[in-house]
C-alpha cells in the first residue's frame, strides 16, 4: 500500500468516526434543531461507524491489492450519500436551516473525499 492510500484510509476512518459521533451525541440530542428524527440519525450514525472501523481495519491490516478495499470504501460512502439525500428528501419538510446545512456539508465533504479516493485509485 502506498502512502497516499494509507492516508485516505486514515482520514476517511477519522472522518466516519467523527461522523458517527456527531450524528449520535449532538444531532440525535438536539434533533429538534436539525430535524432529523432520532432513529434516522442513530441508523446513519451506526453506518458510520461500520465504515470507520472497516477504513480503519484496511489501513492495518491491507499490504496488497489495497485499490480493492479503497473502491470499496469509496462506494461505501457514495451509497452513504445517497442514502442521506433520500433520507433529507423523505423527511425535508421536517428538516430544519441547521439540519439541511449540516447535512448538505456532510455530504459534500464526503464526495471530495471519494473524489481523492477515485483519483488515488485511478493514478497509482
Amino acid at each position: 500500500m502506498n502512502k497516499e492510500s494509507k492516508r485516505l484510509f486514515l482520514i476517511d476512518g477519522l472522518g466516519a468516526l467523527t461522523t458517527a459521533g456527531l450524528l449520535f451525541f449532538l444531532l440525535a440530542e438536539f434533533d429538534y434543531l436539525f430535524g432529523m428524527p432520532k432513529p434516522i440519525l442513530h441508523g446513519l450514525s451506526l453506518m458510520a461507524i461500520l465504515f470507520s472501523a472497516y477504513s480503519f481495519s484496511c489501513l492495518i491490516m491491507v499490504k496488497q491489492n489495497w485499490k480493492i478495499f479503497l473502491s470499496l470504501i469509496a462506494f461505501a460512502n457514495i451509497t452513504y450519500c445517497l442514502l442521506t439525500s433520500g433520507l433529507m428528501l423523505y423527511h425535508y419538510s421536517k428538516l430544519t436551516q441547521l439540519g439541511l446545512m449540516y447535512f448538505v456539508g456532510e455530504i459534500a465533504v464526503i464526495i471530495m473525499l471519494v473524489f481523492f479516493e477515485l483519483k488515488t485509485i485511478v493514478k497509482s
